[in-house]
């Protein structure tokens, strides 16, 4: 039954890809949350959005690929400091499958975090021409909707509610939930100013609903973590569209409502078991990696971090078991090892560069994406905004959204 259902869902995407390969791009990142909808092929484990990604990207190869390879292969000649960062963060996740000492668990975890993600960006270079900035970012405002209607759903229902009453949509987690959110909120605000004046309201209507949408389940989720990072995103957008008044009134807004409210002081302070929670892991992550060079360079290897980092001082009465150093360095250094984490900089770096360029020429749209950047770089001091298929999916999509723009 499965494997017929499979069948029927790859077939029909293909034939949705090879007719209208713009809808079905949009498609596809809206399906970006499918990858929760798993089941084995045989003794192989897969998931829904897998499938679909396959026969979007086989079907690519077929119809684009001789094509597009000359594409990408020019675009990564014109960027050669990039290409360079590139191969050597895709080298550093291959070399980190082989770290782990079980190799074939980590190279699932390979196949959902680097391989997919980096072909589609590639896919996205290639057809750069066919899908403008605009396609994109739409398509990643319309990707939250799920999100936050089933997470809207569930905390006013009570269905599949947490006992402590934080929505977390179809994740196990409410941060997981703003990990995705915050940086497509920034996005959506561009589609907004721009369709603003637009005098087909209609566009413009549905993106106000999505954007009070995420913005609502955002709240829901209390993640303290997403609010700040998206707090700090509108000030930087603020202070680049120009409403530096306005953007140093909200921050005085910030500093004295985080004085009296304490859960801010608390995360501050590290009064609250969260917080403190990630000082331990930050600690074990760097007794880890300093205590030889071995570890220093090479890391833990894909998915070993709990294993091999938190096990040894493990205790369920004080702490839960987690698979990351929840630190966006620390994520990239255990997991891909020294390689990984400084070619990730470098790559960071390059797309904080272009955006910058793109303000210049199109001051919304730079500010919008230096916006997205801000967020997922804030919340990332915190936590996991890359290792999930999703948020790896997400963040290839706006590096090809930024490598594509500040290309025309």
């Amino acid at each position: 039954m499965i494997s017929t259902l499979v069948i029927l869902l790859a077939t029909a995407f293909s034939v949705l890809t090879l007719i209208n390969f713009r809808a079905a791009t949009l498609i596809l990142i809206c399906l970006f949350p499918a990858y929760l909808i798993r089941f084995n092929l045989g003794p192989l484990p897969s998931t829904a959005f897998e499938i679909t990604f396959a026969a979007f990207a086989g079907t690519w190869l077929v119809k684009y690929g001789r094509n597009d390879y000359k594409i990408i292969k020019n675009f990564f000649i014109r960027n050669r400091w990039f290409a360079v960062a590139f191969l050597s963060f895709f080298i550093a996740s291959v070399i980190s499958i082989f770290v782990s000492d079980m190799w074939w668990f980590s190279f699932g975890e390979w196949r959902a975090y680097f391989l997919q993600p980096i072909i589609l960006f590639l896919i996205l270079i290639g057809r750069r021409e066919m899908l403008n900035q605009t396609l994109l970012i739409t398509a990643l405002s319309f990707s939250t909707l799920s999100i936050s209607i089933f997470g809207i759903f569930q905390k006013f229902t009570g269905f599949s509610l947490p006992t402590d009453g934080r929505a977390t949509s179809f994740f196990t987690s409410p941060n997981a939930v703003g990990l995705y959110l915050g940086p497509v909120i920034m996005l959506t605000i561009y589609l907004l100013i721009r369709e603003n004046k637009s005098p087909k309201k209609i566009f413009f209507f549905s993106q106000f609903l999505i954007f009070f949408l995420s913005l609502a389940v955002i709240f829901l989720t209390r993640s303290l973590g997403t609010i700040i990072a998206i707090l700090s995103g509108i000030l930087i957008l603020l202070w680049l569209l120009n409403k530096r008044r306005l953007a140093v009134g909200l921050l005085l807004l910030i500093i004295v409502a985080g004085a009296l409210f304490s859960p801010v002081t608390n995360f501050i302070t590290s009064k609250n078991q969260s917080s403190g929670n990630r000082l331990i892991l930050w600690k074990y992550s760097a007794e880890f990696l300093t205590a030889s060079p071995k570890k220093f360079v090479f890391g833990t290897g894909i998915r070993q971090f709990f294993r091999k980092v938190q096990k040894p001082h493990y205790n369920v009465k004080q702490m839960e078991r987690l698979i990351y150093p929840h630190n966006i360095f620390l994520n990239f250094w255990t997991e891909t090892g020294l390689l990984g984490l400084l070619s990730f900089g470098i790559l960071y770096g390059f797309l904080i560069a272009k955006a910058i360029r793109i303000y210049r020429q199109n001051q919304i749209l730079g500010a919008c994406l230096l916006s997205a950047l801000t967020v997922l770089l804030i919340h990332g001091l915190i936590d996991v905004p890359y290792f999930k298929n999703d948020l790896a999916m997400l963040f290839w999509t706006i590096a090809a959204l930024i490598m594509n723009t500040s290309e025309v």
